[in-house]
């Protein structure tokens, strides 16, 4: 290396390194690879690229040294204010021979930027190629013992001639205004990447991997089918690279609205379909874009995307993004049940089970953003208990409504509540709230004073539904939980339970719902929780968007309003009548405000209230006064109040007071005696005190006198249900019988039905219904625990199964016969001698006539429709001719004609259906004067009335069946 070069020659502005080096070797006539050695430039390899990929920055400035350039200029010249740039350059470089001839030869470094494709000065499209050779230039560091000539050819041959063609007189195209709009859109660019501008390098960072994604697009196109395929495609040329930039601009630095068009545009030219990341590109390229062009392809793509893929990526929204972070906290800030608010505004009228989509919404708030693809593991984050295949029926569901409230605009929403609770949180924290609630319960006193304190009724201690339905009620409100889940404490066993929690929710009157909320406040105030009971997001988040669900108007309230709580309808006769989904109607009704219900005296309300307005009287001080000061007794006290003696000395009790009332006079009964008869003998304390001459109270306070535990009222402590049998019998005679009523019956009923064909002859033996053996038999297979016998088919009589046979078997020992006896008694039931069983066979195997409902026969001068006349329509027309009223009631029919309510309203929709009968609503006048003080006038009558026709088809019907 030499220190310092005699020869000094300057870089032109915007030349190359290489071509430096190239000019400085013509001078000192040598080789640029020599002038290399001479710059102390040592290289491993002879291609320019891997010149400037693998010099330091300490060699840069010695040579800069030693040829007396200002410091950094060659470093420039190498390309280090391109950095950001760096990937784009080729190996090769174009040219422009105008340039050339101008220079001196000297070439200019961006023509080495696959990017760079027209000279703007001479307005000419950048040669490729040496014209003789055909070889692209500039790609390797010449050698030899003679210096390069000025523009030309450094191509050597297999016999290492060197071209030498002379660049300066080749023949170029001009550039057209779109190849020249783009080569100025790149040097602009390149402008920008000078001044550090983070934009413009993010552009070129997306540049290669979107042009080769094109290139892939149009390299396909051209190819034969089947030949088609995405590997890697040779470089374009200056006219193809233009075409190329040309879309990319648009696509990289254009309008969103055009740069989605044409990425809509390329997508659908591409043989492979729609998908993530774009066809042709990995996944690799995909998660190195920046992140305008994954905005830009996902919305573009939206439409044709899998549902959860357009959630994950927020597809349908201007913030659609690709997958590339982990996914946040959002279960904390999401109830299990979508929010009522929304769940208005996105359930449809029809289709959804409202628990299910409104579980499956709130999961669905999980998927913006997640970076995996399975919905029941990203679901079970917030509810565990959803099913596996419920968000994607759910979306298929909405995919399926027609118009514009369909699919789009509910992901729409969700990305938006998912964006808006990254953003600014939820007011709630409904993960610590499920957390505090999981071992609350409320006691039953606190519910009973909370109840009758509202006005309303806490129920029965030993029946505690609406207790549980008030704690399901204030669990809902602080944590939105799935009530369905079986894990939940307060969960619902099954539809009909869950049919009655929401009844009860529906009917809160306002103080009642109050003093739930205030409950359910004090909960979160004992736990430090400074949160609003309830919150949703923003109603605004669904603006400009056509949603599935509704926002009810306030002629709908009016409407619901008059069917639930004026006529006392049922809230899915509301539903019914506006065409919405009943979960709509249970939404308003939280809105609406009930009427207080006037109890009767008896009732717990009214008698708690009363209880509290005497304890406000009857004070402590009250009786120190009155009765222990003034020696009045408990029944002036009590008659100056209206209460009895025993209510004021209940009341002096409660706070101490020690009264002269008499006491009860005390029945001692016999202790060995009375043990033997209860738990000896398992006698009923109603058996032992009619006997004993006294009432079961005595015998329970004698009872709880010696020490024996009083066994619990009811079925429960019949003597049946306590009877254990001699373990030697059969377990499965012990299995029928012990623990149940009416067990013995059930076994002498089967022993019976085994003897004949079928359960028909069964009951035509025992004058019983068919459906009361089927389910006597079916309640004695699940109390042994396995079938008992093989049901009967045409042709085919009953037969008992190995296990039915075993039992048959056990109920014929003498012992189980005995017991048997003892326990029917004269209600033992005989079986069928052998006559009735052989004519009970032949019965069953006799041919059976093949019968069916003979066709209707419409009247011939009567426009009626004909219909299947039964008895008891029979029965209705009879009564219908009889009286002659000009308009009648079902209740009317029900009392007179002694037909059942549920026969008699079907027949009467089948006759007005058929044009029997016109019909028409009770006047409001009359309905309304009907109601009984403090309540609602109740469910609205429906008259009705013989149409002519329909008389005459009545009399036509009645005169044939009596011929």
């Amino acid at each position: 290396m030499i220190r310092t070069l005699p020869m000094r020659l300057q870089i032109a502005e915007g030349e190359a390194a290489d071509s430096w080096i190239e000019a400085l070797g013509r001078r000192y006539r040598v080789a640029p690879e020599r002038m290399l050695a001479l710059l102390g430039l040592d290289r491993t390899s002879n291609y320019v690229n891997t010149l400037r990929q693998t010099v330091d920055e300490r060699r840069w400035e010695q040579a800069e040294a030693a040829a007396g350039l200002p410091p950094g200029a060659l470093r420039l010249a190498a390309g280090a204010e391109y950095t950001a740039v760096s990937v784009l350059r080729t190996g090769t470089s174009r040219f422009c021979p105008r340039c050339l001839e101008d220079s001196g030869g000297r070439w200019r470094l961006e023509w080495r930027l696959n990017w760079t494709i027209a000279c703007i000065r001479h307005r000419l499209v950048l040669a490729e190629r040496c014209p003789v050779c055909s070889h692209p230039q500039r790609s390797r560091i010449p050698g030899g013992p003679e210096p390069v000539p000025a523009a030309t050819c450094t191509h050597n041959d297999a016999d290492r001639v060197r071209c030498g063609a002379d660049l300066r007189s080749v023949p170029t195209a001009a550039a057209g205004p779109e190849q020249l709009e783009v080569q100025a859109w790149i040097e602009q660019l390149l402008g920008q990447v000078r001044t550090g501008q983070p934009e413009a390098a993010a552009v070129f960072a997306d540049l290669p991997i979107v042009t080769s994604w094109l290139a892939r697009r149009s390299s396909n196109a051209e190819a034969p089918r089947g030949q088609r395929g995405y590997g890697t495609v040779p470089a374009a040329d200056a006219v193809g690279t233009a075409a190329l930039l040309a879309t990319a601009k648009t696509l990289l630095t254009g309008s969103d609205q055009a740069a989605i068009e044409v990425c809509r545009q390329v997508v659908a030219s591409m043989p492979t379909g729609y998908r993530i990341p774009p066809p042709g590109m990995g996944h690799h390229r995909w998660r190195a874009l920046t992140p305008l062009f994954p905005n830009r392809y996902l919305r573009a793509v939206d439409t044709s995307l899998h549902a959860g893929d357009r959630l994950r990526t927020k597809s349908p929204t201007p913030a659609a993004a690709r997958i590339n972070a982990a996914p946040s906290q959002r279960a904390r800030m999401l109830p299990q049940l979508l929010w009522p608010e929304w769940t208005a505004r996105l359930l449809p009228r029809t289709g959804f089970y409202p628990d299910q989509f409104r579980a499956t919404m709130s999961a669905c708030l999980l998927l913006p953003g997640a970076l995996g693809r399975n919905h029941s593991q990203i679901a079970g984050a917030l509810n565990p208990h959803l099913a596996r295949a419920s968000i994607t029926l759910a979306l298929q569901g909405l995919a399926d409504i027609d118009g514009e409230a369909g699919l789009r605009p509910v992901l729409t929403v969700i990305c938006r509540i998912a964006d808006y609770l990254d953003e600014h949180g939820s007011a709630i924290d409904y993960d610590r709230r499920r957390k505090i609630t999981a071992s609350w319960s409320m006691p039953w006193e606190y519910w009973h004073e909370m109840a009758c304190a509202a006005g309303a009724h806490p129920g029965l201690p030993q029946r505690p539904g609406r207790h549980q339905h008030a704690q399901r009620y204030i669990h809902s409100l602080l944590t939105g939980s799935d009530l369905t889940d079986p894990a939940h404490p307060l969960a619902v066993t099954g539809a009909a339970e869950r049919s009655r929690y929401l009844n009860f929710a529906a009917a809160l009157t306002p103080a009642l719902r109050r003093a739930l909320y205030r409950e359910a406040e004090d909960i979160l105030d004992a736990h430090r929780i400074d949160e609003p009971l309830t919150w949703s997001p923003p109603a605004d988040l669904a603006d400009g968007l056509t949603l599935p669900g509704t926002i009810l108007t306030a002629a709908e309230l009016g409407v619901i309003r008059r069917v639930v709580i004026d006529e006392q309808g049922t809230p899915r006769q509301a539903a019914e009548a506006l065409d919405l989904n009943i979960e709509h109607v249970r939404i308003a009704l939280e809105t609406l405000d009930r009427p207080e219900r006037v109890w009767k005296g008896a009732a717990a309300p009214a008698t708690w209230q009363r209880d509290q307005a005497n304890l406000a009287i009857l004070t402590r001080e009250f009786f120190e006064r009155e009765y222990n000061t003034k020696h009045r007794t408990l029944r002036e006290i009590g008659e100056s109040l209206g209460l009895s003696r025993y209510q004021v000395a209940r009341y002096a009790r409660k706070h101490g007071i020690e009264t002269d009332q008499v006491p009860r006079k005390t029945i001692t009964l016999d202790e060995a005696w009375l043990r033997e008869q209860y738990v000896a003998h398992q006698r009923s304390t109603s058996d032992i005190a009619a006997e004993a001459g006294v009432t079961q109270m005595t015998i329970a306070r004698n009872l709880e006198r010696i020490g024996v535990q009083i066994r619990p009222s009811g079925v429960a402590s019949h003597q049946q249900m306590l009877t254990r049998l001699d373990r030697r019998l059969s377990p499965d005679v012990r299995a029928a019988v012990e623990g149940s009523l009416h067990g013995w019956t059930r076994l002498r009923r089967f022993q019976i039905a085994m003897t004949l064909p079928s359960l028909d002859e069964t009951d035509r033996h025992l004058g019983l219904r068919k459906s009361a053996l089927v389910t006597q038999f079916q309640r004695l297979e699940r109390d042994i625990g396995a079938p008992l016998y093989n049901r009967s088919a045409i042709g085919r009589p009953h037969t008992p199964t190995p296990r039915g046979i075993r039992l048959l078997e056990a109920l014929d020992r003498p012992a189980t016969r005995k017991l048997m006896l003892e326990a029917l008694g004269p209600d033992l039931e005989p079986v069928p001698d052998q006559a009735t069983i052989d004519a009970a066979y032949a019965r069953f195997h006799a041919p059976q006539k093949k019968r069916g409902p003979k066709p209707l026969k419409a009247f011939d001068d009567i426009a009626v429709a004909p219909i299947h006349i039964g008895t008891a329509t029979v029965r209705l027309l009879q009564d219908l001719l009889t009286h002659d009223e000009n308009q009648f009631y079902g209740e009317q029919i029900v009392k007179r004609a002694a037909i059942d309510a549920g026969t008699l309203y079907p027949a009467l929709h089948r006759l007005h259906d058929a044009g029997w009968l016109t019909s028409w609503p009770e006047p409001e006048q009359e309905w309304l004067a009907g109601a009984p003080p403090g309540r609602g006038p109740g469910r609205r009558r429906t008259y009705y009335a013989l149409t002519p026709d329909g008389r005459r088809a009545a009399e036509h019907e009645i005169n044939r069946r009596s011929k």
